[in-house]
């Protein structure tokens, strides 16, 4: 990439339950891997959802490289808190305080200048879908530094009194339209999507009797245990305890190339090992903790993403670590990837993912697993 001065670096969660060593010395090798590439700047770092071992580590890694774009799912303040409860934060943790603002968490301890913008993607509709691809670059790649073009849209309705969205900062914070995209012109796209369905549909009584309770955690943080608490009693009574859709919301990213380019494939200095191709099966999907189960949930995110993208896409982040809970028989030879990464501990003492009949599923289509001892890197890049 430095070649031909094209730099597009992008980050996809940061974030760990397990020992905090293994994310310094993570975090220690992509700073160094910066530097190979010739880069000191993160342009696009992508939160699928508020998870601890999704985003435990954002923090340290905006300190370390600077980031031009953070996007983040939007999901408004009462369903940020329903998850700290199901994530077991306390009201006096000082990781609550990301629930009730992220923005002003991310940007604190003197890191405004650190990021450029903070992105909501708005929830998809049942009827929305990423618009047709336009044609990328035939040929070569150009010889310039690419400045990614965000297609904005308008702050929603309910995000009006969210502190998230309103909060006053150096930073800017700003909506992606409905079923907007993040492009490198001509040769790259990024598509979020914002899964609705698993939104529970918050009443006007809900919102009615939310609203005492919210302003408490904001402003009297005094009494923020118990009104916490309530919330959790409110939200039981209203969409059940068990809720199984209490936790499950998470952006999914697609990232692919624009028309027909030519890559070369293969370790840099090793001609021998290069391979060129022009199928354009580079993309990727990201799905953080998404669910992908049978019916309308996988029939929304096809039509989403549409049949075109959905092919050329050759790496596929299992869902939740290969939960069966995300997922339903017979995805992976709906999806066809080449690589099906599993980032997950089979000798986890609670959860064990992935689940043997997820990672059967996968198994023909390129399952590798990712963990403390294990990554997975691929290497190509542009003809010239």
């Amino acid at each position: 990439m430095g070649e031909h001065g094209l730099s597009v670096n992008w980050v996809y969660d940061c974030g760990t339950t397990s020992n905090d060593v293994l994310l310094e010395n993570a975090l220690e090798a992509f700073v160094r891997r910066q530097d190979l590439i010739e880069t000191s700047t993160i342009r696009l770092c992508v939160l699928s959802h508020f998870d601890r071992d999704h985003v435990g580590g954002i923090v340290r890694l905006i300190e370390r490289i600077p980031v031009t774009t953070l996007l983040l799912p939007y999901m408004p303040l009462w369903q940020r808190l329903v998850i700290a409860l199901s994530e077991g934060v306390e009201a006096d943790d000082p990781f609550f305080s990301f629930y009730l603002n992220p923005v002003a968490f991310l940007v604190s301890g003197g890191r405004e200048g650190r990021i450029g913008e903070i992105l909501f993607v708005p929830a998809s509709g049942p009827e929305d879908s990423a618009p047709p691809d336009p044609p990328g670059f035939e040929g070569g790649p150009p010889r310039r530094e690419i400045d990614l073009k965000v297609e904005r849209g308008d702050q929603p309705e309910e995000a009006s009194d969210d502190p998230a969205a309103t909060s006053t900062t150096s930073v800017q914070v700003r909506f992606l339209r409905p079923a907007g995209r993040i492009l490198a012109p001509s040769l790259w796209e990024f598509v979020p999507y914002n899964d609705a369905s698993l939104s529970p549909n918050a009443t006007p009584t809900f919102i009615a009797a939310a609203n005492p309770l919210l302003s408490i955690l904001l402003h009297d943080p005094a009494n923020r245990r118990k009104a916490l608490t309530n919330l959790k009693s409110l939200y039981d009574r209203h969409f059940g305890a068990t809720s199984k859709n209490r936790n499950l919301i998470s952006l999914f990213l697609y990232s692919g190339p624009l028309g027909r380019l030519r890559f070369e494939v293969g370790p840099p200095k090793a001609s021998k090992a290069h391979s060129r191709s022009e199928d354009n099966r580079y993309a990727q999907i990201y799905t953080g903790d998404g669910t992908l189960d049978a019916g309308k949930r996988f029939d929304a995110f096809e039509r989403f993403y549409g049949s075109g993208r959905l092919a050329r896409t050759a790496f596929f982040q299992v869902m939740h670590h290969g939960s069966r809970h995300n997922w339903h028989q017979g995805i992976a030879a709906k999806l066809r990837p080449s690589v099906s990464l599993f980032s997950s501990d089979p000798l986890h003492r609670r959860f064990r993912h992935p689940h043997g009949e997820v990672l059967r599923d996968f198994w023909p289509y390129g399952a590798v697993q990712i963990d403390r001892d294990r990554g997975y890197q691929f290497d190509c890049w542009l003809s010239a």
